[in-house]
Protein backbone atom coordinates (compact mmCIF):
# COMPACT_ATOMS: atom_id res chain seq x y z
CA UNK A 1 0.00 0.00 0.00
CA UNK A 2 1.37 3.42 -0.87
CA UNK A 3 2.60 5.82 2.11
CA UNK A 4 2.80 9.13 2.09
CA UNK A 5 4.94 11.34 4.53
CA UNK A 6 3.87 14.95 5.17
CA UNK A 7 5.48 17.48 7.07
CA UNK A 8 3.58 20.10 9.50
CA UNK A 9 2.93 23.52 8.21
CA UNK A 10 1.61 24.47 11.95
CA UNK A 11 -1.85 24.35 10.47
CA UNK A 12 -4.97 22.11 9.25
CA UNK A 13 -4.49 22.00 5.13
CA UNK A 14 -2.88 19.79 3.36
CA UNK A 15 -2.15 17.79 0.18
CA UNK A 16 -2.70 14.51 -0.52
CA UNK A 17 -0.69 12.97 -3.61
CA UNK A 18 -3.66 10.53 -4.85
CA UNK A 19 -7.31 11.59 -4.64
CA UNK A 20 -9.68 9.55 -2.03
CA UNK A 21 -13.17 9.09 -1.83
CA UNK A 22 -13.93 9.02 1.61
CA UNK A 23 -11.85 9.22 5.43
CA UNK A 24 -12.03 5.34 5.74
CA UNK A 25 -9.67 4.99 2.52
CA UNK A 26 -6.70 6.30 4.31
CA UNK A 27 -5.45 5.75 7.73
CA UNK A 28 -3.29 9.12 9.13
CA UNK A 29 -0.83 9.37 11.75
CA UNK A 30 0.56 11.85 13.67
CA UNK A 31 3.55 10.90 15.99
CA UNK A 32 2.79 7.21 15.35
CA UNK A 33 -0.74 7.45 16.71
CA UNK A 34 -3.63 6.64 14.73
CA UNK A 35 -6.03 9.28 14.40
CA UNK A 36 -10.06 9.11 14.20
CA UNK A 37 -11.82 9.31 10.51
CA UNK A 38 -14.19 12.31 10.39
CA UNK A 39 -13.48 13.35 13.84
CA UNK A 40 -9.63 14.23 13.42
CA UNK A 41 -9.38 14.66 9.86
CA UNK A 42 -11.70 14.87 6.75
CA UNK A 43 -11.18 14.64 3.14
CA UNK A 44 -12.49 16.18 -0.19
CA UNK A 45 -10.31 14.32 -3.00
CA UNK A 46 -6.39 15.06 -2.52
CA UNK A 47 -7.54 18.11 0.24
CA UNK A 48 -6.64 16.95 3.79
CA UNK A 49 -8.31 18.78 6.76
CA UNK A 50 -7.12 17.81 9.96
CA UNK A 51 -9.19 18.91 13.25
CA UNK A 52 -5.84 20.18 15.05
CA UNK A 53 -2.56 21.93 13.78
CA UNK A 54 0.10 19.74 13.19
CA UNK A 55 3.90 21.09 13.87
CA UNK A 56 6.73 20.56 11.14
CA UNK A 57 8.65 18.09 14.77
CA UNK A 58 5.25 16.43 14.27
CA UNK A 59 5.96 12.47 12.89
CA UNK A 60 2.77 13.03 10.25
CA UNK A 61 2.31 10.57 7.66
CA UNK A 62 -0.70 9.10 5.71
CA UNK A 63 -1.58 5.30 4.39
CA UNK A 64 -3.62 4.76 1.29
CA UNK A 65 -5.91 1.70 2.21
CA UNK A 66 -7.35 1.91 -1.49
CA UNK A 67 -4.09 2.57 -3.41
CA UNK A 68 -2.56 -0.79 -4.47
CA UNK A 69 0.42 -0.17 -5.88
CA UNK A 70 1.91 -4.13 -6.93
CA UNK A 71 0.97 -5.47 -10.10
CA UNK A 72 -1.07 -8.65 -10.20
CA UNK A 73 -0.83 -11.33 -12.99
CA UNK A 74 -4.53 -12.75 -13.05
CA UNK A 75 -4.59 -16.53 -12.60
CA UNK A 76 -4.96 -18.47 -15.79
CA UNK A 77 -8.77 -18.85 -16.88
CA UNK A 78 -10.19 -16.21 -14.92
CA UNK A 79 -10.79 -12.97 -17.63
CA UNK A 80 -14.02 -14.08 -19.29
CA UNK A 81 -14.92 -12.30 -22.54
CA UNK A 82 -17.11 -10.41 -20.53
CA UNK A 83 -14.25 -8.78 -18.80
CA UNK A 84 -12.68 -7.75 -22.60
CA UNK A 85 -13.00 -4.42 -24.48
CA UNK A 86 -15.11 -4.89 -27.49
CA UNK A 87 -12.04 -3.31 -29.47
CA UNK A 88 -9.21 -4.73 -28.89
CA UNK A 89 -5.91 -3.71 -30.81
CA UNK A 90 -3.11 -6.24 -30.78
CA UNK A 91 0.13 -4.49 -32.30
CA UNK A 92 2.10 -7.92 -32.34
CA UNK A 93 1.49 -11.34 -33.22
CA UNK A 94 -2.20 -12.63 -32.21
CA UNK A 95 -1.11 -16.92 -31.97
CA UNK A 96 -4.15 -19.38 -30.56
CA UNK A 97 -3.77 -23.24 -29.87
CA UNK A 98 -7.45 -23.37 -30.36
CA UNK A 99 -10.36 -22.33 -32.56
CA UNK A 100 -10.60 -18.66 -33.16
CA UNK A 101 -14.04 -17.68 -33.52
CA UNK A 102 -15.31 -14.45 -35.59
CA UNK A 103 -19.35 -13.55 -35.41
CA UNK A 104 -18.48 -10.57 -37.49
CA UNK A 105 -15.91 -9.01 -39.83
CA UNK A 106 -12.70 -9.74 -39.43
CA UNK A 107 -10.95 -6.27 -40.98
CA UNK A 108 -7.10 -7.89 -41.90
CA UNK A 109 -5.31 -4.38 -42.68
CA UNK A 110 -2.61 -6.48 -45.19
CA UNK A 111 -2.66 -8.08 -48.65
CA UNK A 112 -1.08 -11.24 -47.11
CA UNK A 113 -2.92 -12.81 -44.20
CA UNK A 114 -1.65 -15.99 -42.87
CA UNK A 115 -2.51 -18.76 -40.42
CA UNK A 116 -0.75 -21.88 -39.50
CA UNK A 117 -2.86 -24.34 -40.92
CA UNK A 118 -3.39 -26.36 -43.90
CA UNK A 119 -0.26 -26.98 -44.34
CA UNK A 120 0.69 -23.86 -44.29
CA UNK A 121 -1.44 -22.78 -47.14
CA UNK A 122 -4.29 -21.23 -45.38
CA UNK A 123 -3.94 -17.67 -46.24
CA UNK A 124 -4.92 -14.62 -48.48
CA UNK A 125 -2.98 -13.15 -51.10
CA UNK A 126 -3.08 -10.48 -54.18
CA UNK A 127 -0.27 -9.59 -56.54
CA UNK A 128 0.68 -10.03 -60.11
CA UNK A 129 2.73 -11.85 -62.08
CA UNK A 130 4.22 -12.13 -65.94
CA UNK A 131 2.52 -14.75 -68.55
CA UNK A 132 4.33 -15.12 -71.77
CA UNK A 133 3.73 -17.16 -74.93
CA UNK A 134 5.94 -20.10 -75.14
CA UNK A 135 5.49 -23.37 -76.96
CA UNK A 136 5.96 -26.96 -76.44
CA UNK A 137 9.04 -27.30 -78.62
CA UNK A 138 10.94 -24.71 -77.16
CA UNK A 139 14.57 -25.70 -75.90
CA UNK A 140 13.29 -24.15 -73.04
CA UNK A 141 9.18 -24.50 -72.32
CA UNK A 142 9.24 -22.13 -69.39
CA UNK A 143 10.46 -19.10 -70.85
CA UNK A 144 8.50 -17.44 -73.35
CA UNK A 145 9.67 -17.54 -76.89
CA UNK A 146 8.75 -13.84 -78.49
CA UNK A 147 10.93 -11.14 -78.45
CA UNK A 148 10.37 -7.39 -78.52
CA UNK A 149 7.92 -5.72 -75.92
CA UNK A 150 4.17 -7.04 -75.79
CA UNK A 151 1.65 -4.95 -76.77
CA UNK A 152 0.04 -6.24 -73.82
CA UNK A 153 0.99 -8.53 -70.90
CA UNK A 154 -0.93 -8.54 -67.53
CA UNK A 155 -1.14 -11.11 -64.97
CA UNK A 156 -3.23 -10.87 -61.87
CA UNK A 157 -4.10 -13.19 -59.36
CA UNK A 158 -6.06 -14.09 -55.58
CA UNK A 159 -4.68 -16.58 -53.88
CA UNK A 160 -6.83 -18.32 -50.33
CA UNK A 161 -5.70 -21.07 -49.00
CA UNK A 162 -4.70 -23.41 -51.89
CA UNK A 163 -6.82 -22.07 -54.41
CA UNK A 164 -5.44 -19.86 -56.90
CA UNK A 165 -7.67 -17.46 -59.41
CA UNK A 166 -5.92 -15.99 -62.42
CA UNK A 167 -6.45 -13.17 -64.70
CA UNK A 168 -4.68 -12.55 -67.82
CA UNK A 169 -4.71 -10.46 -70.76
CA UNK A 170 -1.93 -11.04 -73.32
CA UNK A 171 -1.43 -9.57 -76.83
CA UNK A 172 1.72 -10.43 -79.33
CA UNK A 173 4.37 -7.55 -80.24
CA UNK A 174 3.13 -5.90 -83.26
CA UNK A 175 6.35 -7.27 -85.33
CA UNK A 176 7.33 -10.85 -83.87
CA UNK A 177 10.56 -12.22 -83.85
CA UNK A 178 11.06 -15.94 -82.46
CA UNK A 179 13.68 -17.08 -79.83
CA UNK A 180 14.08 -19.64 -77.97
CA UNK A 181 13.79 -22.25 -80.54
CA UNK A 182 9.88 -21.33 -80.91
CA UNK A 183 9.58 -20.77 -84.50
CA UNK A 184 7.77 -23.92 -85.08
CA UNK A 185 4.03 -25.68 -85.83
CA UNK A 186 4.37 -27.16 -82.28
CA UNK A 187 1.68 -26.01 -79.94
CA UNK A 188 1.63 -22.99 -78.27
CA UNK A 189 1.74 -22.92 -74.66
CA UNK A 190 0.95 -19.55 -71.57
CA UNK A 191 4.12 -19.85 -69.18
CA UNK A 192 4.57 -17.39 -65.97
CA UNK A 193 2.12 -18.87 -63.75
CA UNK A 194 2.51 -17.35 -60.21
CA UNK A 195 2.12 -20.77 -58.57
CA UNK A 196 2.75 -24.26 -59.56
CA UNK A 197 -0.55 -25.75 -60.38
CA UNK A 198 -1.31 -29.11 -58.16
CA UNK A 199 0.97 -32.36 -58.42
CA UNK A 200 -2.01 -34.66 -58.92
CA UNK A 201 -2.08 -37.61 -61.84
CA UNK A 202 -4.60 -36.14 -64.69
CA UNK A 203 -5.40 -32.95 -62.73
CA UNK A 204 -5.83 -30.04 -65.25
CA UNK A 205 -7.30 -27.18 -64.75
CA UNK A 206 -9.61 -26.00 -67.57
CA UNK A 207 -9.65 -21.85 -68.32
CA UNK A 208 -12.51 -19.66 -69.08
CA UNK A 209 -12.07 -18.24 -72.34
CA UNK A 210 -12.91 -14.25 -72.33
CA UNK A 211 -11.71 -13.12 -75.75
CA UNK A 212 -9.22 -14.51 -78.28
CA UNK A 213 -8.25 -13.47 -81.68
CA UNK A 214 -5.70 -14.04 -84.20
CA UNK A 215 -6.58 -17.19 -85.85
CA UNK A 216 -5.57 -17.46 -89.39
CA UNK A 217 -7.77 -18.42 -91.70
CA UNK A 218 -7.22 -22.31 -91.18
CA UNK A 219 -8.70 -22.63 -88.04
CA UNK A 220 -11.26 -19.66 -88.18
CA UNK A 221 -14.55 -20.92 -87.22
CA UNK A 222 -12.63 -23.27 -84.35
CA UNK A 223 -13.10 -22.93 -80.57
CA UNK A 224 -9.75 -22.67 -79.23
CA UNK A 225 -9.52 -23.74 -75.65
CA UNK A 226 -7.16 -24.38 -73.02
CA UNK A 227 -6.23 -25.90 -69.59
CA UNK A 228 -3.13 -25.98 -67.14
CA UNK A 229 -0.96 -29.09 -66.47
CA UNK A 230 -0.96 -30.67 -63.19
CA UNK A 231 2.80 -29.65 -61.78
CA UNK A 232 3.75 -26.64 -64.14
CA UNK A 233 3.27 -23.04 -64.45
CA UNK A 234 2.15 -23.85 -67.75
CA UNK A 235 -1.54 -23.41 -69.64
CA UNK A 236 -1.55 -25.20 -72.95
CA UNK A 237 -3.84 -23.75 -75.94
CA UNK A 238 -5.44 -26.53 -77.92
CA UNK A 239 -8.48 -26.17 -80.25
CA UNK A 240 -11.64 -28.11 -81.28
CA UNK A 241 -11.47 -29.23 -85.03
CA UNK A 242 -12.91 -31.77 -87.06
CA UNK A 243 -9.96 -33.96 -86.30
CA UNK A 244 -10.44 -33.93 -83.00
CA UNK A 245 -8.59 -31.64 -80.11
CA UNK A 246 -5.44 -30.77 -81.68
CA UNK A 247 -2.66 -28.06 -80.44
CA UNK A 248 -2.96 -24.23 -81.31
CA UNK A 249 0.52 -23.97 -83.04
CA UNK A 250 2.56 -21.03 -83.86
CA UNK A 251 1.36 -21.20 -87.61
CA UNK A 252 -2.17 -20.53 -86.19
CA UNK A 253 -1.62 -17.52 -84.41
CA UNK A 254 1.38 -15.76 -85.04
CA UNK A 255 1.87 -13.90 -88.13
CA UNK A 256 4.55 -10.41 -88.69
CA UNK A 257 1.53 -8.21 -88.62
CA UNK A 258 -0.77 -10.08 -86.90
CA UNK A 259 -1.55 -9.39 -82.78
CA UNK A 260 -2.72 -12.29 -81.17
CA UNK A 261 -4.79 -11.29 -78.37
CA UNK A 262 -6.46 -13.47 -75.30
CA UNK A 263 -7.95 -12.97 -71.87
CA UNK A 264 -8.97 -15.68 -70.02
CA UNK A 265 -9.44 -16.74 -66.61
CA UNK A 266 -8.32 -20.09 -64.54
CA UNK A 267 -8.80 -21.33 -61.11
CA UNK A 268 -6.41 -24.40 -59.88
CA UNK A 269 -4.89 -25.90 -56.83
CA UNK A 270 -1.52 -25.38 -55.53
CA UNK A 271 0.82 -27.30 -53.43
CA UNK A 272 3.37 -24.38 -53.43
CA UNK A 273 3.62 -22.68 -49.94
Amino acid sequence: MDKQTITGNGGTSYTLDHAVANVNEIEVFVNNVRQEPSVAYTVAGTALTMTGNVASSDDFYVVFQGKALQTVVPPDGSVTSAKLDTNIAISGTLTTSGTLDVNSTLDVSSSNFKMTDLNSNAFYRTGTFTPEYSSTAATDPTAGILSGAYTTQIGRYIRIGDLVHIDVTLSTPSTITYTNGGATSQSVTIVGLPFTIKNLTNYNSAFSLGYFNGWNSWTSGYTPMGYGGYNTKTINLVYAHTNGVLGIGTSNIFGTTNIATIIFSMTYQTDEA
